[in-house]
């Protein structure tokens, strides 16, 4: 799809497949298709239902924040960064 310039429609067909059978795989996928497209919006929605299935990876946490921030919706990326430190104290280290 993408060296055909069809970005879009892997897009599509990759979020419909996810519809289907949420995978971590596929959002994944499509957080990095998202951002490689700058559609945030969908990419901050891909990331927080990879944090559902995930929650134990902090880079899901880090990335929706980012986007938050991006987004101009600091309180909502304050509010993931809470979260993450709630679940996982260490991750909030500063070195």
């Amino acid at each position: 799809y993408q060296m055909a310039g069809r970005t879009q429609d892997y897009a599509n067909n990759l979020a419909k497949l996810n519809e289907l059978q949420s995978s971590a795989e596929n959002l994944r996928k499509l957080s990095d298709l998202y951002n490689s497209t700058k559609e945030y919006d969908k990419q901050e929605k891909a990331l927080a239902e990879l944090i559902k299935l995930e929650p134990e990876n902090t880079k899901n946490y880090i990335d929706r924040a980012q986007i938050l921030i991006l987004l101009g919706r600091n309180d909502e990326a304050g509010q993931v960064i809470e979260e993450l430190r709630q679940k996982n104290p260490d991750a909030m280290t500063y070195e």
